[in-house]
């Protein structure tokens, strides 16, 4: 039986790259003559060489989805779109009409930083008992840069980091943050220090006696409320009200910082949670003032309480 092989075969410096479509062809007609004979003739004027054309055509564009798909998990070829959710995975969001090289380059800077990079010191900040959600902005260049984003972003000052965590209001609490952020942070990492929260200081000091002050801050608390209404499709729970509460408090619970929450986000969350549940409407209330969607800056973080949270 001919051999299709996979994708692997076809891995290069510049990422997968498809087969010829010369040869998908003849490894096709090949399986035809090891079913039906050596003699059985492949010609394109006949109907088995027709065939072989759609059959060809139909693997090709399979290999090349499969192509795509592999190659937008990789950051030295992904891009538009699939560059900006890898970008994300280490919380480095593209700046406003940056192209894919530009934006490509930072990440792969960024990684290349080792465990001095944002994702290493968000999971350190994580691992830290009370810590409810924590940004980490982290700009690997001399200049300024607003972080994630021009629109709603923070300037972190060049080589350095900008960390906030909504983390405990007590010192112990606080120097656990700090000694989490020290044991992550890579040598020569700046803290950029430019009053964007409650800022908090802690000094460390290493086993050879010289102090290093650690720079975070604790964020900004956005009163929000939410209210939805909503109707059972073919929910067979107990309460419904209770139930759609609580997939909205579990959503936010995991969504709290540096984010844009949508009302489409949440109605998709009461679904998800609960199958069976229909929600009519839903919008959050900040004041007097209805929005459909809430931004949370890096240095916000969303506050509702369980009578923040209306149903209908």
């Amino acid at each position: 039986m001919a051999a299709f092989g996979n994708l692997y075969d076809h891995q290069t410096k510049n990422g997968i790259i498809i087969p010829q479509t010369s040869s998908v062809k003849a490894t096709i007609e090949q399986a035809f003559k090891d079913i039906f004979g050596a003699d059985l003739s492949v010609d394109p004027e006949t109907p088995m060489g027709r065939l072989v054309e759609a059959m060809t055509l139909l693997f090709v564009d399979v290999l090349g989805v499969n192509a795509q798909n592999a190659n937008s998990l990789n950051p030295e070829v992904a891009a538009g779109a699939f560059l900006d959710s890898l970008g994300k995975l280490w919380g480095i969001d593209r700046f406003e009409n940056e192209a894919d090289s530009d934006y490509r380059r930072r990440i792969l800077e960024s990684q290349s930083r080792g465990n001095g990079y944002a994702e290493s010191i968000r999971a350190a900040i994580s691992q830290v008992t009370g810590t409810n959600a924590c940004v980490v902005l982290n700009n690997p260049h001399k200049d300024v840069a607003i972080l994630p984003n021009t629109k709603n972003g923070i300037p972190v000052e060049g080589h350095s980091v900008y960390i906030c965590a909504d983390c405990e209001d007590t010192d112990a609490a606080k120097e656990a943050v700090a000694h989490a952020i020290y044991s992550a942070i890579s040598a020569g990492c700046g803290y950029t220090d430019n009053g964007f929260g409650s800022k908090v200081s802690v000094d460390i000091e290493d086993t050879a006696g010289a102090t290093t002050t650690v720079v975070f801050f604790r964020p900004i608390q956005k009163n929000v409320e939410i209210h939805a209404n909503v109707r059972s499709g073919s929910y067979t729970g107990l309460d419904i009200i209770a139930d759609a509460k609580a997939a909205i408090e579990a959503y936010v619970g995991k969504h709290k910082m540096n984010t844009t929450m949508t009302r489409g986000e949440l109605i998709t969350a009461i679904a998800a949670d609960n199958s069976g549940i229909v929600c009519t409407d839903l919008y959050f209330k900040i004041g007097s003032t209805t929005l459909s969607e809430v931004v949370l800056r890096p240095n916000e973080v969303l506050n509702i309480t369980t009578n923040d949270v209306t149903i209908g």
